[in-house]
C-alpha cells in the first residue's frame, strides 16, 4: 500500500496532522510504505520526526514530478486545515488514479465525493489514520474511488472541457 502527501510541507496544508496520522498507521498497517513530497517550513520537522523510518520517504519534489508519483500511489492525502479553493492537488491525484482522503476544509467538499472518488476525515489525526486504515482494509473500494476519480477529473475537468467553458462565457459577455 502506498500513500501520499504531496503538498507543501505547512500547518494550513495539515502537514502536522498528516504526520500525526502517519505515527498510527505505522504502528498498526506493516505494509504500508508512504512518500511525504514537497518543501517548506516543516520539511526539518518532518525528518526528524521520521528518521530511522524506512517506509516513510520524505522528499523535496518539484510540480512536474509530482504526477509520476502520484502514479505509484494508491491513496492521496489532503488534510488541509484552513485556506483551500478549489485544490489542485486533489484533482491532481484523482487524474493519477487514487483514492483521496481529505478534509472537508473549502473547495475539497465540492470534489470529493464521500463513497464515490475518496472519503472524509475530520482534522484530527486519529480520524484520518481510521479512515485511512478503512480504505487499506478493503482494497476493491479502493480501487473503485480512485476510478470514479479519475473519471469525474476527465468528464468534468479536462482543459479541453474548460475551454469549451471559458470561451462560452467570453462569448455570452459579448467578448471575442
Amino acid at each position: 500500500i502506498h500513500l501520499a502527501f504531496t503538498r507543501r510541507f505547512e500547518l494550513r496544508r495539515g502537514v502536522v496532522l498528516m504526520a500525526e496520522a502517519l505515527k498510527i498507521l505505522l504502528q498498526s498497517v506493516p505494509q504500508l510504505k508512504v512518500t511525504l513530497a514537497g518543501s517548506g517550513l516543516y520539511e526539518p520537522w518532518l525528518k526528524q520526526k521520521f528518521r530511522g523510518e524506512s517506509r516513510v520517504i520524505i522528499k523535496e519534489a518539484a510540480h512536474e514530478e509530482i504526477y509520476a508519483l502520484l502514479n505509484t500511489v494508491h491513496i492521496a492525502v489532503i488534510p488541509s486545515t484552513y485556506s483551500e479553493g478549489t485544490s489542485l492537488a486533489c484533482l491532481e491525484a484523482m487524474a493519477c488514479g487514487c483514492a483521496v482522503v481529505s478534509t472537508t476544509t473549502g473547495g475539497l467538499g465540492n470534489l470529493v465525493i464521500p463513497g464515490y472518488n475518496g472519503m472524509f476525515a475530520q482534522p484530527e489525526a486519529g480520524d484520518i489514520a481510521k479512515i485511512i486504515a478503512q480504505l487499506i482494509d478493503i482494497p476493491e473500494n479502493t480501487k473503485r474511488m480512485a476510478m470514479n476519480g479519475y473519471r469525474m477529473v476527465q468528464e468534468a475537468f479536462a482543459l479541453s472541457i474548460w475551454e469549451k467553458r471559458i470561451k462560452q462565457v467570453l462569448s455570452d459577455a459579448g467578448i471575442r
